[in-house]
């Protein structure tokens, strides 16, 4: 069975994001804030599918050690929390 890629993930995630008519700033927003998460788990040999509770707290530890905002934390897990009940 062929793995369906981090990218294609977050491709079908856009298009759900548009038919839920969702603002085009909130769609980039969550685009975004995907492929970052993406990044950081190939940095790990991880994939969108493959993630656990450590990761997510690892990742929360890895973005307040980079200073970014809670605010932003926060958008960026409205955007997990969207995909993973997508998926």
């Amino acid at each position: 069975m062929e793995r369906i890629s981090d990218n294609a993930l977050i491709d079908v995630f856009g298009k759900e994001c548009h038919r839920k008519e969702l603002s085009p700033h909130t769609i980039e927003s969550y685009i975004s804030s995907m492929n970052l998460f993406s990044q950081f788990l190939q940095k790990r040999k991880y994939t969108l599918l493959s993630v656990d509770n450590e990761i997510f707290s690892e990742y929360i530890s890895y973005l307040q050690d980079n200073e970014i905002v809670q605010k932003t934390i926060k958008n960026r897990f409205s955007a997990f929390s969207l995909f993973y009940s997508y998926l």
